[in-house]
């Protein structure tokens, strides 16, 4: 369980943390889930996945069943059934059921630490280990 906090308010700098997030562990051989707020956010993350990181390219689709291929990064609004994902979460709700993913990235701005807090003294009840990491937007 990791949370990555952006030092300013910058909802490009949080998808593109997102994406990179997901190219690294794509590298890695691990399937990814990138959960939205809503269908507006997955189509930016969409997008972005096709341009950045500029140097890599993460196959992805956007759906919530399993993907059509092995190993491409799914991104939607809704939990997946199926688990074992490394999952990157965008949205301001706790994932309930932690332990079913191989890991957790949260990505917060500074305007969302309250709920922030929220979330890691969940995860911290469901007696996950919670690394924190500061994040320069540049």
């Amino acid at each position: 369980m990791s949370f990555y906090q952006l030092d300013r308010v910058d909802l490009d700098a949080k998808f593109k943390t997102a994406c990179r997030l997901a190219s690294q562990a794509y590298e890695r051989s691990k399937s990814v889930f990138i959960l939205t707020a809503n269908d507006e956010d997955s189509a930016r993350i969409d997008e972005l996945l096709w341009e950045f990181p500029p140097d890599r390219f993460v196959p992805h689709e956007r759906c919530m069943e399993r993907p059509s291929h092995q190993n491409l990064a799914r991104i939607h609004h809704q939990l997946p059934e199926d688990g074992h994902y490394v999952l990157i979460n965008l949205t301001d709700q706790a994932i309930a059921i932690a332990g079913k993913f191989e890991r957790i990235f949260e990505i917060v701005m500074p305007n969302e630490a309250d709920a922030a807090s929220t979330r890691q003294n969940h995860y911290e009840q469901l007696n996950c280990t919670v690394q924190n990491h500061s994040v320069k937007v540049g």
